[in-house]
């Protein structure tokens, strides 16, 4: 395996291509994508037999596409001089917002992304999913046993739970909430789209309901799970904090970049330890509804930068298993105790998702 970076300013001035794996000529090239709003990420993914590998990556940030065929048209042109990548039969872009007959609208992006015109574009077969679509059909080619991919979270004494049973799980927080499902049937597997991440927060008591009011307060509008459980989220608990408990001004810093200020400073500042905290057992708490709906006992799977990138906040204290946990009711706590939760470290598993999805859907 090879891990190599080049710019390709010809094609996109600022396109990155990451060449991942040289191995021999796949049995089956697809194209694959995921679109965010920060992020996008394009890829060529090979499968041979039962095994998926990513062979290169070509990314951007979203902000400087004026639409996905400013990706598409360097990516195309890398693959026609790069015949051991193709031929493409398939391509499917996992993309955040929700999808209804091959097509999105995306949420915090002014896109709109048609599969018929990518498939036009592109001369292949092109299918449109849900951003968490793709990581529900990438639950399955993760493996346990592989630290560098996947952390399951400990509980605080006893055994790890073992994952049986025919349901999987998975959220994320990022610039949004997402939520997937994935069923097995069989031997073959089944995504469950939701737009979850947009239910009503249930912020209902103590701080969280201050939240709450606050939110509804200086915002006007309903509080959703995502309004909390996402970047701009720590940045609203973090503003909520603020007022309420700080007697100096709050700090002159881009509201895009507040999140990430209020994470890197959790270890010396104690009002964003305090917000941290706060958004760990939000999130907890969500992930504990989700589980109580689904029974997930194959796995509920924790995706996104912000969890990938502040383990320890998640870890500390066991402060999100114990918030998941907390039930009144014993019943419901042991069937909690029997789902693995666990931790995506591998930034790249939604692409091999979309390849997934790809193979079992077009």
């Amino acid at each position: 395996m090879t891990l190599e970076s080049e710019n390709m300013a010809e094609n996109h001035p600022n396109m990155e291509i990451v060449w991942i794996d040289n191995s021999p000529k796949p049995d089956l090239s697809i194209l694959v994508g995921d679109i965010g709003g920060t992020h996008t990420s394009m890829g060529v993914v090979g499968k041979t037999g039962r095994t998926y590998k990513l062979v290169v990556k070509f990314l951007f940030k979203t902000r400087e596409l004026g639409s996905i065929f400013d990706a598409l048209k360097p990516v195309q042109k890398t693959l026609v001089t790069r015949p051991e990548l193709g031929p493409v039969k398939f391509c499917c872009l996992s993309v955040a917002g929700p999808v209804q007959e091959n097509r999105c609208v995306m949420t915090n992006v002014d896109w709109e992304i048609k599969g018929i015109e990518v498939e036009t574009f592109l001369g292949a077969r092109t299918l449109i999913i849900n951003d968490f679509t793709a990581l529900s059909y990438a639950l399955p080619l993760l493996n346990p046993g592989d630290s560098k991919s996947l952390l399951q979270l400990p509980p605080p004494e006893g055994p790890l739970p073992i994952p049986h049973g025919f349901v999987r799980a998975v959220l994320g927080a990022g610039t949004g909430l997402g939520v997937g499902f994935l069923v097995e049937d069989h031997g073959k597997y089944i995504a469950l789209p939701s737009e979850g991440g947009h239910s009503e927060w249930a912020g209902l008591k103590g701080e969280a309901r201050e939240l709450y009011d606050y939110i509804q307060q200086t915002e006007g509008v309903l509080p959703e799970a995502e309004h909390v459980i996402s970047g701009p989220g720590i940045g609203r608990i973090y503003r909520f904090l603020q007022k309420k408990y700080s007697t100096q001004e709050a700090p002159s810093i881009d509201p895009k970049e507040l999140p990430s200020w209020v994470a890197s400073h959790a270890e010396t500042d104690p009002l964003c330890r305090k917000a941290m905290d706060l958004f760990v057992q939000a999130y907890a708490r969500f992930a504990y509804n989700l589980a109580l709906t689904f029974l997930p006992t194959s796995g509920l799977y924790l995706a996104g930068g912000i969890v990938g990138k502040n383990i320890d906040a998640f870890q500390k204290d066991h402060l999100f298993y114990r918030t998941f946990h907390e039930t009144s009711r014993p019943f419901h706590r042991t069937l909690l105790e029997r789902i693995p939760l666990y931790i995506i470290r591998d930034y790249s598993v939604s692409l091999l998702g979309a390849a997934h999805a790809a193979y079992s859907l077009l």
